[in-house]
């Protein structure tokens, strides 16, 4: 089984060493402040359109936060 929050927090390593502290700080704060699994979900969910979306981030970053994203739908969907 996929482990979302682990990647979530490598994408947010990775936004930080290039620089992107907000975006690495809104994922790691959707784990760490949510209350629920599906609220974690969610929230990562909507934090990994908006970085998909960024035109400041690596294409590489931005194409993981799309594949991580399509993953997190996948699997909210009933």
């Amino acid at each position: 089984m996929r482990n979302f929050t682990e990647e979530a927090r490598a994408l947010a390593e990775g936004l930080e060493a290039a620089g992107l502290i907000e975006s690495a700080t809104a994922l790691r704060d959707a784990i760490d402040f949510s209350s629920t699994g599906s609220e974690i979900l969610f929230g990562l969910r909507f934090h990994l359109h908006q970085l998909a979306a960024q035109k400041t981030a690596p294409d590489s970053l931005k194409a993981t936060a799309d594949e991580l994203a399509a993953a997190i739908d996948a699997a909210l969907k009933p």
